[in-house]
This record gives C-alpha cells, sequence and structure tokens, in this order.
C-alpha cells in the first residue's frame, strides 16, 4: 500500500513539474487534472495517523488545484498565477507525506528513491517510448550511420564516416544562415542536439558553439557518439529514455535543434518533447526543428488502380560475389506494361526466398522509380542486402506503390534470380566499419525495422509554441511524399 502511495505521489509531482514548466498550456494542465483524481483505494486506514493526515492535506490541495484547473477562465495570466500558487501549496504536501513514507519501516526498500520520476506502472506514453527506444536500439546495432542519414545508395554500412559527418557540416550552416536571413541573432553559447544518433548535427554545432549537448534514447548510438568524439572537449552525448528533459534546467540552452527526429515518434510523445525544447530554451534565444505535417502525392498522382499495375522486369547485371550480410548493387530494367502512364511515386524493391520458395527476407532494398508512360522504359540501380547466412537463396525483384500494394499482389510478374551467398566472400561486418562504430555493432548486417513517420499540422504546432511563449521567426517548406516544415521559433516569454 505504502509503495503506491509513494508511486501515485511521484507521478501526480511529475505532472506538477510539467504544469510549472508551461503554465499558459491547456493540453498539460488536463493531463494534471487526470492526475489529481485520487481514487477510493488510497484510503489507508491502518497507516500510521501521520501518514493520513498528509494524505487527507494532499487531497485537499489536489480538490483546490483542481478547481481552478476547471474554472480557468477570464485573463489567462491570473489563472496561471493561481495555479501555480496550487501547485506550490500541494508539491510541499506532497514532499511532507513522501518524507514520511521513506521513514516508515515497512518501506525501507523506498529509501533511495526520489519523488522525481517515479514513475506510474505502464501508462501509454510509457509503452510509445519504449517501442521508439527498441526500435532505434535495433536500428543502432543494424547499421547507425544509415539509421540517422537513409541515403539509399548508402544503405548496409555503405557510409563513409567523413563524409557523413560532412553533411552535417552543410545542415548546420544551412539552418544558420536561414536565421541570419530572417534576422535572427543566434548565441553562439550552449546548444542540445536532440535526437543526435552518433553525433552528425553535434559535431558540427561543437565547431560554433561553446559547449554542446547530443541527447538520444539509443544506447548504442550514444556509445558510438561518445567513442567517436573523445577528443572534442566541448561536446558531451546524454542518454534519455524519459519522455521528458528533466536532466536539463528550464531556460538553460541558448540554441536547440533537432532534424529528422520527431517525425519518428507518435505525435502525442513528438509535442511532449517539443515542450520540453520550448522550456529549456532562454528568453530570447532560439529552437530549430523539422517535423512533417502531411502525407502528400503530387497532384497528378493517386491510389493506382489494379489494371495500371503491370510491370515487365529483368535484372540485366551480375548478382554474383555477395557474401552473408554484405551489400551488392544490381540494375533492374522496368518497362511499363499497362496502359495508363506511372506518375504516381513508385520504387522499385525486392525480398529473398530459400530454395523452397519461403520468405526469409521481406521489402529489402529500394530505389525510386521515375514517371514512365506505356511501354516507356528504364533502368534502375537497386542496392540489395544479402540475408546473413550462407546458402543459396532466390532474390525477386517488385515495384511497389507505398502503403498501397506490390504489384505482384494483383498479377503482376517479377523478376527472379538464383544468388550463392558464400561465407567465403567478404562480408558486411565489423571489421570493415572504423572501431568506434564496430564495436558497438552486430558482427553480420541484418536490416533492421523501417522506420515509423508521422506529422503535426503546422497550425498546431505553432499553437503549442505560442502557449510556450515562443515566436515563429521562420518557416521553410520541403516536399517529398511529406510536406514537411522546417521552424526557427524565439522564446519571447
Amino acid at each position: 500500500m505504502l509503495t503506491r502511495l509513494h508511486n501515485r505521489a511521484s507521478a501526480l509531482d511529475e505532472a506538477c513539474l510539467r504544469v510549472l514548466g508551461y503554465p499558459h498550456d491547456h493540453e498539460i494542465q488536463q493531463e494534471l487534472l487526470s492526475a489529481l483524481e485520487w481514487d477510493g483505494l488510497l484510503h489507508p486506514e491502518h497507516a500510521p495517523h501521520r501518514i493520513r493526515t498528509l494524505l487527507q492535506q494532499v487531497r485537499d490541495h489536489s480538490h483546490e488545484l483542481a478547481d481552478r484547473i476547471r474554472s480557468g477562465q477570464g485573463d489567462p495570466k491570473s489563472t496561471a498565477q493561481l495555479i501555480v500558487h496550487s501547485i506550490q501549496s500541494l508539491r510541499q504536501s506532497l514532499a511532507s507525506l513522501v518524507k514520511v513514507i521513506d521513514r516508515a519501516p515497512e518501506a525501507s526498500h523506498l529509501s533511495d528513491r526520489r519523488v522525481i520520476g517515479i514513475r506510474t506502472p505502464a501508462t501509454e506514453m510509457d509503452k510509445e517510448l519504449s517501442t521508439a527506444a527498441e526500435s532505434w536500439e535495433k536500428l543502432a546495432r543494424s547499421d547507425p550511420l544509415w539509421a540517422v542519414l537513409s541515403d539509399a545508395d548508402k544503405r548496409a554500412r555503405q557510409w563513409n564516416v567523413e563524409e557523413f559527418f560532412e553533411t552535417g557540416e552543410v545542415l548546420v550552416e544551412r539552418v544558420c544562415q536561414r536565421a541570419a536571413s530572417a534576422g535572427v541573432q543566434l548565441t553562439f553559447g550552449s546548444a542540445v542536439d536532440f535526437g543526435c544518433g552518433v553525433g552528425r548535427l553535434s559535431r558540427a554545432l561543437a565547431h560554433r558553439f561553446t559547449t554542446v549537448v547530443g541527447i538520444d534514447v539509443s544506447e548504442t548510438m550514444i556509445a558510438i557518439a561518445r567513442d567517436l568524439h573523445r577528443e572534442n572537449a566541448n561536446l558531451s552525448f546524454l542518454l534519455n529514455k524519459a519522455d521528458n528533459l528533466h536532466s536539463c534546467p528550464s531556460a538553460s540552452a541558448d540554441f536547440v535543434c533537432s532534424h529528422i527526429t520527431l517525425q519518428h515518434l507518435r505525435p502525442a510523445l513528438a509535442k511532449r518533447y517539443m515542450r520540453e525544447f520550448f522550456r529549456i530554451v532562454r528568453p530570447g534565444r532560439h529552437v530549430y526543428f523539422q517535423l512533417p505535417s502531411h502525407l502528400i502525392l503530387r497532384p497528378d498522382a493517386s491510389v493506382m488502380p489494379p489494371e495500371d499495375c503491370r510491370a515487365e522486369l529483368a535484372i540485366s547485371s551480375d548478382v554474383a560475389g555477395l557474401g552473408p550480410g554484405s551489400a551488392g548493387r544490381i540494375v533492374v530494367q522496368v518497362r511499363n506494361a499497362g496502359l495508363a502512364a506511372w506518375n504516381a511515386p513508385l520504387f522499385v524493391g525486392n525480398h529473398w526466398r530459400d530454395q523452397q520458395g519461403n520468405v526469409v527476407r521481406y521489402d529489402d532494398g529500394r530505389a525510386l522509380l521515375p514517371p514512365l508512360a506505356p511501354a516507356e522504359a528504364a533502368n534502375v540501380a537497386l542496392t540489395i542486402a544479402a540475408p546473413p547466412v550462407a546458402g543459396v537463396y532466390q532474390l525477386e525483384v517488385d515495384i511497389v506503390q507505398e502503403g498501397v500494394r506490390w504489384f505482384a499482389d494483383v498479377g503482376s510478374p517479377t523478376a527472379k534470380a538464383w544468388v550463392k551467398v558464400a561465407s567465403n566472400l567478404p562480408t558486411t561486418d565489423r571489421q570493415s566499419l572504423p572501431r568506434s562504430i564496430a564495436d558497438n555493432v552486430d558482427l553480420i548486417y541484418s536490416p533492421a525495422p523501417p522506420f515509423e513517420m508521422h506529422g503535426i499540422d503546422l497550425a498546431e504546432v505553432e499553437a503549442i509554441a505560442t502557449a510556450c511563449g515562443m515566436r515563429l521567426v521562420r518557416c521553410d517548406l520541403h516536399a517529398t511524399d511529406w510536406l514537411s516544415h522546417e521552424y526557427i521559433f524565439e522564446r519571447v516569454s
């Protein structure tokens, strides 16, 4: 019973802290309102008198705070001040309650716990964060550089490390130039790189800022980043598996940066981190992040009807010379065998089957196909990754409209070739990588699960930012299959 009380009080205290960070944010206030519901099971009739007395104080302060949140009308600033005052009273009661619980003999196992950070059993947000952490750890163990920057030609550990980090220099310089063109005076003091991976942007930021902290959810990414940057005295890396950035004090950073990270998180979690960016940046300083709003198709693109999904495919290059897990490149000849032009985004992809026809790896490589008129053909280079175990496999190539169907699903023929994956041939293994990476990844390369992609509407992003005291100073658009926005915000209060 005392353990549950302790955890319940801790979770409530954390919800209070989030509101103190964003006292004007209605959504976070509603989250706190839910946390204030003390159920009937938390009536410790047989607990010591002191605990029962303090618990009653906590309930009284909870009811007062809930009433102020529900009646939040009139001047928002005055309402926020009343809520903050009530939170401070509630937190004092919570601190007293937890202190007494920790001293109780039957709660000795709690003596090394703190109020902040102790959580209730798995909430939906915990599960989403756990799923994201597990996915990124698999990606890091498989192909860490490609997981950070997914260039189709660099898949299966094909990135050159220096070329990879040079892309970070280019991006950070572009962001700085865009900020300057919008009249923004960046302060090159402390910077935070959220979703840093192996430090692609962190390194570039460290060339411009006095101190930089890279933050990531993957232990392997952080281990590689630290190994690669041992000589960078102004650069450090922090593992963060919480749905907050409590390790970063409020108003402590001059610049917060996050690129192609939030898009891989479920929207509720992405919005939580977004608010944390706004909390930790100093007044007058800036936050940059990239985030799609929605999936788009070109004006002339649509879901292709089955009768248009007809292709003639041929593998027109040799596919010999592959070792277990090694990467190779093949050339696929593609001809539009339908009666309508292919204007929707289409990709050449492949699968691997064993000698009995069973799929051993589904959905391996990807290469964008150019628009093709009926009877028109094109040659497409496709990077493939051999299965991790030596043997004879069937390589099968097909066309896919993402999120819709593979052409084979509606009867279009695929292209097939038998491939011997030989154990005496080179593999894409740890020995072909720099030691800082090789020591932290799987011995034999195997493709990790695909990325999740999500978007948050531009208007919603702006509303959250405004509620957190931010002002939008620049927004650049970039369109692929998603309409993506690169935001620069300034904290004004």
